[in-house]
C-alpha cells in the first residue's frame, strides 16, 4: 500500500539520519584522539627540553647586566 511504502522510505531516511550521526561522532571521537595525543606530544617535548636544562644548564655570565 501507499502507507506501507511510505513507512519504509520515512524508516530508510531515519536508518541514514541514524548513520550519519553514528559517523559525525566517530568524527569527533577522532579529533578528540588526535587532541589528545597532540597533547602527549607537546608534553613529552616539554620533558626532553627539562632533560636538555638539566644535562646543559645555559652559561650565563655573572656580570652580564
Amino acid at each position: 500500500t501507499k502507507e506501507g511504502f511510505n513507512y519504509g522510505k520515512r524508516e530508510r531516511e531515519r536508518e541514514r539520519e541514524r548513520e550519519r550521526e553514528r559517523e559525525r561522532e566517530r568524527e569527533r571521537e577522532r579529533e578528540r584522539e588526535n587532541k589528545r595525543e597532540r597533547e602527549r606530544e607537546r608534553e613529552r617535548e616539554r620533558e626532553r627540553e627539562r632533560e636538555r636544562e638539566k644535562a646543559f644548564p645555559k652559561l650565563i655570565p655573572e656580570n652580564t647586566q
